[in-house]
C-alpha cells in the first residue's frame, strides 16, 4: 500500500523514495534468468561479504542463487532471505508484505478505536522491523565467521517482526487467557496514550513529557 504522495515524490527523474533508501550504494542491474547475468552474479559473490534476498520461497533457487548453490563459490559468504512468512510452515511460499503482515500477525486488531474495527499502523513498521531483524542477524553471522572462517545463513520473516512487536502482550495472554483488544481502549496493556498542546503548539505524548519534567526539576535529582 503506497501513499500518492510518496509515490509521485521525484528528483532529478529519480523517485524520492528510491533515493532515500538507495543512498551511497552503487547499483548493477542484472537479469539472473539469463546465463549471463547469473555468471556476472557469481563473479560478485566469489569476493561478496553478504547476499540479501527477498523473493518468495523458491524464487531463488530456481534462479539458482540460493545459498546451497552459492556457499560452495565463497564459503564465506553469510546469506540474508526476507520472506514474509519463513522458510518453512503452511505459508512459506505466499507472497507478502507490511499491510498483509499486520493483519494476519494481529497489529491491525490491536491498533485504532475500540468499535472501528481493524487499523492499519500509518508507517511501514513491520517492514522497518524485519529490515532491523535483517541487520541484526547478518551482524551476529560476521561477527560467528570471524571466529570461525565460515558463513552461514540466516532467515528473517516479517511475521517475526510483528511477533516481536506484540512481546508483551502475548506474555499477558499466555499467562491469562484474554485476548488482546484495540489500544485505544482502557485497559492494563501498553496503548497509545493522548497528547497534550504546549506552549509552542508542540504535541507532546504525556508520559514522555512526564518523564522530561522529572528530568528537569531539580527535586527528582538524587542528591
Amino acid at each position: 500500500m503506497r501513499h500518492e504522495a510518496c509515490t509521485a515524490s521525484r528528483r532529478a527523474g529519480e523517485g524520492i523514495l528510491h533515493l532515500t533508501v538507495n543512498r551511497n550504494k552503487r547499483a548493477l542491474c542484472l537479469d539472473l534468468q539469463k546465463r549471463a547475468g547469473r555468471e556476472a552474479f557469481y563473479r560478485m559473490v566469489k569476493t561478496a561479504d553478504v547476499v540479501l534476498e527477498g523473493y518468495r520461497n523458491g524464487v531463488a533457487e530456481r534462479l539458482g542463487i540460493d545459498y546451497a548453490t552459492l556457499a560452495p563459490m565463497n564459503p564465506r559468504l553469510v546469506y540474508c532471505s526476507v520472506s514474509a512468512f519463513g522458510p518453512e510452515g503452511p505459508w512459506r511460499d505466499k507472497p507478502g508484505l507490511d499491510a498483509l503482515a499486520q493483519a494476519v500477525g494481529g497489529l491491525m486488531a490491536v491498533t485504532g478505536e475500540v468499535n472501528g474495527g481493524p487499523a492499519l499502523v500509518g508507517a511501514p513498521v513491520v517492514d522497518t522491523i524485519g529490515g532491523l531483524l535483517a541487520a541484526q542477524g547478518i551482524l551476529l553471522a560476521l561477527i560467528g565467521r570471524g571466529r570461525t572462517g565460515q558463513g552461514q545463513k540466516v532467515d528473517v520473516s516479517l511475521l517475526d517482526g510483528v511477533l516481536l512487536s506484540h512481546l508483551a502482550r502475548l506474555s499477558v495472554y499466555h499467562e491469562t487467557g484474554v485476548a488482546p483488544r484495540p489500544l485505544r481502549e482502557r485497559t492494563s496493556q501498553p496503548r497509545p496514550l493522548p497528547g497534550f498542546l504546549c506552549e509552542r503548539r508542540v504535541d507532546i505524548h504525556r508520559g514522555v513529557a512526564r518523564r522530561l519534567v522529572g528530568a528537569v526539576l531539580r527535586d527528582y535529582w538524587p542528591a
